[in-house]
Order: C-alpha cells, then structure tokens, then sequence
C-alpha cells in the first residue's frame, strides 16, 4: 500500500511537524531522538508502510468528545498522537517515544506494571505495521492482565462511555 500523501506533506501534516520540529530542535530532543528521525523518515519512505491519517484523526475526534472524562484521568500516548491530542483539544497528556521507536513497548511495561487500567489503540488490521510484533505484544499483555481494550472507534466509545459513567457515580 502506498505512503498517504497529503497536499505539500510527505508523510501526515502531523507527522511532518512533528519531524520538522525535533529536527529543527524547536522542540526538546534527545540526542537519539534527532539521530533517530532519519530512520523514521527512512521506515515511512518504505512504499510497504501506510500512514491511515484517519486514526489519528479519529483519536482527536473521540478526545474531543469525551474530553470532560479523560481529563479526569492520567493519559499515557505515543509520541506523534500525544502532539496532535494535546494541540487539537489542550488535554494534558504524557508521551511516551513514538510507537516504532518503542512507544508501544513502553505502554505495554506500564500495563504489565498494572499503570494503565485502560487502552484505546486505534490501528488498521489491514495495513503492515513497521512495528506490528510491538503492537501485537500490546494487545497480548492487554489480555493477560485483563485491560480493556479498544482497537477500533466503535470499541472505543463502549469503553468512553463506561468510563463516563464510572465517573459519574
């Protein structure tokens, strides 16, 4: 499947700033964080690697609805969705490294940890992932510990709207 190409983008509006800005150092960045941008920029020039622009328009719109409940709560994001969350809706989130440079790993710590009580991993099971034996390890430690979780919007609204009610007790 080809790149997504969006007018004057190389990858995602998103993507692309945020690339833009650790390259730039208009935001702070380890010394690894910059090195590791080319290899970023690198995996997603793979014409095998699909950016679903949807997704992560999607998780902005779901953050958007239920904003009054998740801002109840600690939130733990991936690098690139945590941006684009915290400009979009102001919500205070944590992010971690982007999910191909562990990301995915670190969310999947903090689970086995019994950190996170909830996970919402919007993904397309049709596209390959450069990082899927992540994602894959991710939803696995999510059933081991019994966390519910939420791979696709319709999933994600059951679990927002359970975590609206809890909330409201």
């Amino acid at each position: 499947m080809p790149v997504i190409q969006l007018t004057k983008c190389k990858y995602h509006i998103y993507i692309d700033e945020y690339m833009n800005a650790i390259k730039s150092r208009s935001i702070p960045a380890s010394k690894e964080l910059i090195l590791a941008m080319d290899l970023i920029d690198k995996t997603l020039s793979n014409p095998d690697v699909y950016i679903d622009k949807n997704k992560i328009n999607k998780a902005v719109e779901l953050t958007e609805k239920y904003l009054d409940v998740l801002s109840q709560h600690t939130i733990y994001t991936t690098g690139t969705t945590g941006k684009v969350i915290n400009e979009k809706t102001g919500l205070v989130v944590n992010r971690l490294n982007s999910g191909p440079l562990g990301g995915d790993q670190q969310i999947g710590a903090m689970i086995s940890e019994q950190k996170i009580e909830l996970v919402i991993f919007l993904r397309d099971p049709l596209a390959a992932q450069p990082h899927e034996p992540d994602v894959n390890a991710l939803i696995r430690l999510s059933d081991v510990y019994e966390i519910p979780l939420a791979t696709n919007a319709s999933t994600a609204v059951l679990l927002l709207k359970e975590l609206e009610n809890i909330s409201e007790i």
